[in-house]
This record gives C-alpha cells, structure tokens and sequence, in this order.
C-alpha cells in the first residue's frame, strides 16, 4: 500500500522542514527554523553579519480573493497557503535587520516531490529581480515590490505548467562575497492548484459562467433513471470543506505518476480515474453493485462526496460501496478542488463493450433463448462518467475542450481499471484511435446492438438483426445557473456532442438540442 508518511532522516542528514503529519485536520505554522551553512547540503557554520529572516507572511487576505482559493475551509479556517499557478501573488518577509541589496541577496526555494532537481522543474531557486520587470506567467520569477526597514513586500510567479500540489518553502540569505548564507524554513507548505482563469493553463475556461458552474459550484444534481423516466439525484461535492483540498492532494500523490506529471492535467486525470476505485491501488471507492451492503453502506444511501474522502483520508481504506454516481460525484469533487473543470454526465442506455468490436452483441440458442455463457456484453439503464475541461497539445487541433474520463471499474485501459481522459468531439468524430480509451467510450454512447442466432458447433453464427438507434440516450448534466427542482429544468442535452450528427438527427428534436 502506498503511504505519505514521512520516511526518518539518514543519520547526519539536515532536517530543514516538519512537513504535514498525515490525518491532520488543521494547518498549523510550524515554528520558525533556520540554519546557517556555506552550501545548502552542509553541516551548519557560523555566519555573522548574514541577515536572518523573522517571518514570512503570505497576506492570505489580499491574494485568495484574486486567487478563488478564499472559499476552501482549509484557507478560511486553519490559514492554509492555497494559491493558483500562472498568477502572481504577494508575501511579506521579515528580518533580523535591514538587507543590504548591495552586498548580500536574497532567493526564494520551492520544492515538490520526492526528489525535486531544477532540470525537472521540481526545485525552482529564485533570486529576486528588479522591480520594473513584470513577471511572466510561463515562468518562475520573485521581484522586489518595497522595502522599508525590516520588511520587503515580494511578488512571486509560480509558472502556468508547474506541477501541482504542496510545495516546500524556504528563503535563502547570502553574502554576496563569501556565499555564506542562512536558510530559513519556518513557513508552512504552499499548495498550488490548476488555475481556469489564467489564459496560459491547459484547463483555461474562458466563460465566467462555465468556471462558476464546473469548478465553483459545490453543489448539483446527477441524472438517473431510464431514458423514458429520467430522475435526479442532488449530491453535494463539498469541494472547499474541511479535509477535501488536503484529500485530493494527497489523492495526486500517492497515484503512480511521476511528480513532473503533476501539472499536465491529462495524467492527472488519468491517474485520478484510477485512484477513485480500489481495484488496482487501495483507491478511495469499493464498488458493490448487489446486497448485501452490511458491511458497508448501500450506494444509494450517498448523498454527496464529502463523508466519502473524509473517511478515506482518516483510514487509507477504500470506502464501502459505491456505483456509477457515486464513483463520479466524487471525481467531480476532486477534480474541481484542484481547480480542473468538471461535470457528472450521464449516459442513459448505456453499452458496456467487453470486447472493443463496438458492437453490443447477445447470442440465442434456436429456441431464441439467451446464452449466458457468451454474452459477455451489457445495456446499462444509464450510466455515469466524468468530463473535464482542458486543451489536448497532445492531440490533433480541435480535440480540447471537455474530456470523458471514468473512475467507475468496469475494463482494464494499459493494464489499471481506468478510462479517459478521451475528447468528447473525437468520440462525435468517430475517432477511436485517439487516447485514452475513445473506442470503448465511443462504444458506450455509439455502439450497434447486434442479435445472434447459434445453432450449435458445426453452424456458422447467424445475424438476426443490428439495431443501431438504441445505444445513447438522452446524455445528461447540469448546465450552468442556479439549482432547480425537477429533472428537466437544470438538465443540459450533451447528445449531440457524442454522436455522429447523421445519426442524432432521427433521435431528439432539434428543439431539445444544444450545441457547443
């Protein structure tokens, strides 16, 4: 099993952080540690006339607003450093005496991961650069606002690509001439987040109204049913209470992705859908799609994400059970905690394509009676994925935009119970070549249900009959504004999104279709 907790010290290694105990609720400032040394590795040295740093204070109240990071209860309530990525923010340093800029210099430390290295861009080292130059959003950068007496107001940059998640700080003091120095790592942990506001992240969302809705929006409905009675199911992602931004970036690292990856949202997603299941990886959701649920709690007994990964941040045990919604409720909380765009979307007459043939084939014997033992295929009445927002540079032009990515475990995809992220309009396309997983999400909206006769061991199988207008209905999510009560007053038609627009136009009315 994966842990996060914090392996011990080699023996005369330099312990310069605490780091975050696991299972802790609140974020509390560690005390103020600071060591002087000639190199960064080396043991501590005497260093008179090094100017040491007091404090550092983030200035939560001036840069969460502008930041929409000011709702989480981690930042209201326990202080917590939440900050987005490609957007500058501002922090006051403190020290012992007034710097010299003529004869010493100061530098600001991140570091993530594991084993950060600046080749990586896991470690950036800033030096503060003059005031006149503005920062860039693609790039690290920490420039001098003011200083006056012991304080100086520094503005920083972390980069629109950087890796996401909860980054280490320190401040470097140094003598210009002897390069001794002293390291202050009293400050807690800054988590940085994706950021749908920023024109240069790959999950930029460019309507207000979009990023309100499906990054924050903390409440909604889940479509459920069959396609000729449609019914809703309100669920409360709960993304910005207590323990949930810390859940999900936990959830980012302890999946098996490489800490460079943490700032492509397309891994990130990916290696999401995996960590919601408990399938491969001691994720957070058993799923159970019969009683008895006495061990557990029944599917629909859920009404939103929040007890879910509560309970598994506290206990590292999947949690029991859930089904289709349940696994995409949940995915819907942590994708828009980290600040990925995100919507429940569901499916109703869904094919489930055991064989990727794209066909949803069912066998009968000559007395037209089902085979069991060949039908390995499956019509779901409806069922639920994910879909999130992000530019695809790694697909052809035209293919970003909302991405089907799917925790529920129902196939392997590259050996892991996972799915996605696959571009919706390549799935409309007909593109199933495309990654991750387009054919077999492409079957579930898109495929033929074919009727076989087998008349035994020495007859060819016989086609009774392709229905091909009966996989696909009524794709539903919840379009932006407020929060109705029925089932048709909120509910946004996808379907055209997901099928070929010669097909579509025999199954809805055009009155009933959105485009987008």
């Amino acid at each position: 099993m994966l842990s996060n907790r914090r392996p011990k010290p080699k023996p005369g290694a330099a312990l310069l952080t605490t780091g975050r105990k696991p299972k802790v609720a609140a974020c509390t400032r560690a005390p103020a540690t600071l060591i002087t040394v000639s190199r960064l590795s080396a043991a501590p040295v005497s260093a008179q006339n090094v100017t040491e740093v007091q404090s550092v204070d983030w200035q939560l109240a001036v840069n969460t607003v502008p930041h929409h990071t000011d709702a989480f209860d981690a930042v209201e309530e326990h202080k917590k450093v939440v900050f987005r990525r490609g957007q500058p923010f501002i922090l006051q340093v403190t020290t012992d005496q007034k710097l010299n800029l003529d004869e010493e210099q100061l530098k600001l430390r991140f570091d993530i991961g594991k084993k950060p290295r600046v080749t990586t861009g896991t470690r950036a080292i800033l030096p503060l650069k003059d005031s006149k130059k503005a920062l860039l959003p693609m790039e690290w950068g920490a420039r001098l606002m003011k200083q006056n007496g012991l304080g100086m107001m520094i503005e920083v940059m972390a980069p629109a690509d950087c890796p996401v998640g909860e980054w280490k700080f320190f401040v470097i003091t140094e003598l210009k001439d002897s390069k001794r120095r002293k390291v202050y790592a009293g400050s807690p942990s800054v988590s940085i987040l994706f950021n749908p506001w920023c024109k240069d992240d790959l999950v930029y969302m460019s309507a207000a109204e979009e990023r309100e809705e499906f990054v924050m929006n903390d409440v909604g409905k889940i479509w459920v049913g069959t396609s000729k009675e449609i019914r809703v199911r309100a669920w409360n992602y709960g993304q910005f209470e207590e323990l949930i931004l810390e859940t999900a970036l936990r959830l980012v690292e302890v999946a098996v992705l490489d800490t460079v990856s943490w700032g492509n949202p397309v891994m990130v997603a990916r290696a999401l859908s995996a960590m919601l299941n408990s399938n491969d990886d001691w994720g957070v959701l058993e799923g159970r799609w019969q009683s008895p649920y006495d061990d557990g709690v029944a599917p629909t007994q859920w009404q939103g994400s929040v007890e879910i990964l509560r309970q598994w941040y506290e206990t590292d045990d999947p949690v029991k059970y859930g089904q289709c919604w349940v696994f995409s409720g949940v995915f819907t909380t942590v994708l828009r905690a980290l600040g990925i765009p995100a919507r429940s979307v569901t499916n109703f007459a869904s094919a489930h394509d055991a064989n990727s043939n794209i066909t949803i084939d069912v066998f009968f014997d000559e007395d037209l009676e089902p085979l069991p033992d060949m039908n390995i295929d499956s019509i779901w009445n409806f069922h639920v994925w994910n879909e999130c927002w992000m530019a695809r540079p790694d697909l052809p032009a035209g293919y970003g935009g909302w991405q089907a990515v799917d925790a529920t475990p129902q196939e392997t995809s590259e050996g892991v119970f996972r799915a996605g992220p696959a571009s919706v309009e390549a799935i409309r396309r007909g593109e199933v070549g495309q990654p991750y997983d387009a054919v077999f999400i492409f079957a579930e909206v898109n495929a033929d249900l074919v009727h076989w006769i087998d008349r035994g061991d020495n007859a060819e199988v016989e086609k009774l009959h392709a229905y091909k207008d009966t996989i696909g209905r009524n794709i539903s999510t919840k379009k932006p504004g407020p929060l109705l009560t029925g089932p048709y007053e909120d509910k946004l038609d996808l379907t055209a999104a997901y099928k070929p627009l010669d097909l579509f136009l025999y199954k809805v009315p055009w009155k009933n279709v959105l485009y987008f």
